[in-house]
């Protein structure tokens, strides 16, 4: 099965709207998670574009090769993490075009 399949049937499986990004966190996040400010909203804070998008890959491919037989909650995130990326360079292309 290739990364590309799967993603594709997780995003068909939650209605994924190819012609607007939907920009939504997973499953109910885990109780260790829920303290403090959210890890998404810290890397937009303090991080640079580039940063952001090298961790977005990192838990990408962190996600695809976990061998945990959570295969929905893995892709699920993958998802997550893709979405949050197409967010982040969206918003960039946004700022670029009202700052040229």
């Amino acid at each position: 099965m290739s990364l590309i399949k799967d993603i594709r049937e997780v995003m068909e499986k939650q209605e994924y709207d190819k012609q607007s990004v939907h920009y939504t966190y997973t499953t109910t996040k885990p109780e260790q998670y829920q303290i403090g400010i959210d890890t998404f909203t810290r890397m937009e804070a303090n991080c640079t574009l580039t940063e952001r998008l090298a961790f977005a890959k990192g838990n990408i491919d962190k996600y695809n090769w976990r061998e945990k037989n959570q295969d929905i909650q893995d892709f699920e995130k993958i998802v997550s993490y893709a979405n949050w990326a197409i967010k982040q360079l969206k918003n960039q292309e946004e700022i670029n075009r009202l700052n040229p």
